[in-house]
């Protein structure tokens, strides 16, 4: 279905309008977003529309000038459907989660197309040979895979028995030239040790393997297994693999749990893994001490904010704002993730229940005139936290102003 239609653009000469279904393109139907890219690729395309205006598909036919862009946006990325998980990973954060959340939370996606189009991770278990087929023809790259490991057996018990299925799409693509970025979720004692050493040799050993993000397990306290790597295995880990940069990264929770500085921005080379958790920490305290330094130059302070976050976080922003000698002024609350428990301490999982019972109980910052800074990372696209509470429901229990934000610059707002 189409969303909507730009002024002055080709859609709209064509006659295309907002509710509009495109039935086929030139004759092809389309399964998604990219069939329309690939299909509308030229200066003239042929339509095949339904309108609730109409009793009859209607055949439209759009044209343009070079580069013009056709000037519609489709309601979804998908047309046929999510492709969903057919695995049984062990570390898998869905399985984790308590009931009674918003349904959409509990669906286990698992489609190569969101992984081109929003840099989602999958694991290639579910692709037919026509969808591989499909990645190489229309040069879906890079994508980004789960690895884990490679050997056969471990593979086999961490992911379940599609496990080989998924190592051979990977070694296909690769063959055909797409690139991948790759992540491994480290389990303590499970597949790291010398099973982390094989995944590394292989990781070095192809060169369309662009990228390798290596990451904590992480639990709630409904998981099975409770079981987290202490500072000691973190300092040894990052010993172990610092030098393996760019192309081998170890996300930020390593050097949190280490109590090491994080890597300057070098170390992320274009922060392929950004999404990953790897990285973020260095850009904002380079984004924050440069605003700070401006702010500073210029004589400007800040209003008064009390600033939240999760606690790995926390420390890091209260000693950048501590160095900026605003400590008078902004005020940082780490919240206790209570409500997923185990070893969740990310900001980006924080929950309104948690959020406004710290809020009420810290001690100091009971004025109603200091803003509460939230994060926009604990909010879906509908506005939504993730037990289903909106800002101005946030606002109202906690009877003061809130600001959301999404970069740096906007905690300098006044």
């Amino acid at each position: 279905m189409i969303e909507a239609v730009e002024k002055g653009s080709p859609a709209e000469r064509g006659g295309l309008q907002a509710g509009m279904v495109v039935k086929s393109v030139n004759g092809h139907a389309l399964r998604d977003v990219l069939d329309w890219f690939w299909l509308a690729d030229g200066q003239s395309v042929e339509l095949l529309v339904s309108s609730s205006q109409s009793s009859r598909p209607l055949q439209l036919a759009m044209r343009r000038q070079p580069f013009e862009p056709w000037g519609l946006g489709f309601t979804e990325l998908l047309f046929d459907g999510l492709m969903t998980c057919v695995n049984k990973c062990s570390f898998c954060f869905v399985e984790m989660l308590p009931a009674g959340l918003r349904p959409s939370l509990y669906v286990r996606d698992d489609d190569y197309r969101l992984s081109f189009l929003q840099g989602t991770f999958v694991t290639l278990t579910n692709v037919s040979q026509a969808d591989i087929d499909r990645i190489i023809e229309y040069r879906l790259s890079p994508l980004r895979v789960s690895l884990h490991t490679v050997d056969p057996e471990l593979r086999y018990r961490l992911i379940g028995k599609k496990a080989p299925d998924g190592l051979a799409a990977i070694e296909a693509l690769l063959g055909a030239g797409i690139e991948l970025h790759v992540q491994v979720v480290l389990m303590p004692n499970v597949n790291d040790g010398p099973y982390l050493d094989q995944t590394i040799d292989w990781i070095n050993q192809r060169r369309g393997v662009v990228s390798a993000g290596i990451v904590p397990y992480a639990y709630t306290r409904y998981a099975p297994l409770q079981v987290a790597y202490t500072p000691g295995q973190a300092v040894l880990l990052i010993d172990r693999l610092y030098g393996l940069y760019p192309k081998i990264q170890l996300s930020d929770e390593w050097f949190v749990l280490a109590q090491r500085e994080v890597p300057n921005h070098g170390y992320y080379g274009d922060y392929p893994q950004y999404e990953n958790g790897i990285g973020m920490m260095r850009s904002f305290i380079d984004d924050f001490e440069s605003l700070a330094s401006s702010y500073k130059a210029n004589g400007l302070g800040l209003p008064p904010q009390l600033l939240v976050t999760g606690q790995a976080f926390a420390p890091t922003l209260a000693k950048l704002i501590a160095d900026a000698g605003w400590s008078d002024g902004l005020s940082v609350l780490a919240v206790e993730n209570r409500f997923f428990g185990g070893s969740v301490n990310a900001t980006g999982l924080l929950t309104a229940v948690d959020i406004i019972d710290a809020v009420k109980r810290s001690g100091n910052d009971s004025s109603t005139s200091r803003t509460v800074v939230l994060p926009n990372a604990i909010f879906n696209q509908e506005g939504l936290t993730l037990d289903g509470y909106s800002l101005a429901q946030l606002e109202a229990e906690l009877k003061r102003l809130v600001h959301v934000v999404t970069y740096t610059s906007e905690l300098f707002l006044d």
